[in-house]
């Protein structure tokens, strides 16, 4: 079989393969906030696909959707109006409950503000989703021992975050992000609160995750990281207004 058709597939940079099955599609996908009887479209009839083992990157200007648009992805939010498709079934968005196992099992999500729990440890930070996955603890242990290992903060599991510096604690989240093995890693401005050498760093976590096989999600309004992305949809007005290829 000649190898441009062999399985469907093509492959990025990183050599990991991307089939020609998306494994989220949005169809003319809008959401609008109504407050006070005004209506705000935060999102206004978006197309994308997001393909397994890809980086995208979703930039625009402050107040054009983007962390909006990463929320309906991640099954935290539902459209207004539209089609979400994950890995080719079609996704109700009447209610949020259904959601809850698809988005436990698949996705993992780092956000601008960390999001770390204060009173638990950084051991127990990153154990949380195995628990609210029901992981039997002798390998959430496991788990847990070797996703703090991937961010070089394994020897700070039993500190509190109020303990750590801003790089520290985003380590940590990425850590509890990628420690249930994610199909997907969707990260909010996961650099937005650091200094450029922490970015590198968490930017450099971010391509050997995917480099592992974990499709990235990122949203950024720092041009500087976009490079790290196969390729880069650029919003404005809550719509896709361009996409690009690095």
């Amino acid at each position: 079989m000649p190898s441009d058709v062999k399985d469907f597939e093509k492959h990025d940079k990183a050599g990991v393969a991307l089939t020609t099955e998306p494994i989220v599609r949005l169809e003319n996908v809008s959401k609008i906030f109504v407050t006070d009887e005004l209506e705000t479209h935060a999102l206004n009839k978006i197309h994308m696909e997001l393909y397994p083992g890809e980086f995208i990157a979703i930039t625009g200007p402050s107040g054009c959707g983007k962390s909006t648009l990463l929320s309906i992805i991640g099954l935290l939010d539902t459209p207004t109006d539209g089609n979400y498709y994950f890995e080719g079934q079609k996704i109700a968005h009447t209610t949020l409950t259904g959601h809850n196992k698809t988005r436990n099992r698949n996705f993992g999500f780092i956000f601008q503000a960390f999001n770390l729990i204060g009173d638990l440890t950084v051991y127990e930070n990153v154990e949380l989703p195995l628990i609210y996955r029901n992981t039997p603890v002798a390998k959430r242990k496991s788990q847990v021992i070797g996703a703090l290992e991937c961010v070089e903060m394994s020897h700070r599991l039993k500190h509190f975050p109020i303990q750590l510096s801003g790089g520290q604690q985003q380590r940590v989240a990425v850590a509890r992000a990628i420690v249930g093995n994610p199909l997907i890693l969707l990260a909010d401005e996961p650099t937005g609160n650091l200094d450029s050498h922490n970015s590198a760093a968490i930017m450099r976590i971010l391509r050997e995750t995917q480099r592992a096989g974990t499709t990235i999600c990122m949203v950024t309004h720092d041009e500087r990281y976009t490079k790290y992305a196969e390729r880069i949809l650029h919003m404005f007005d809550g719509r896709i207004v361009e996409e690009s290829r690095t």
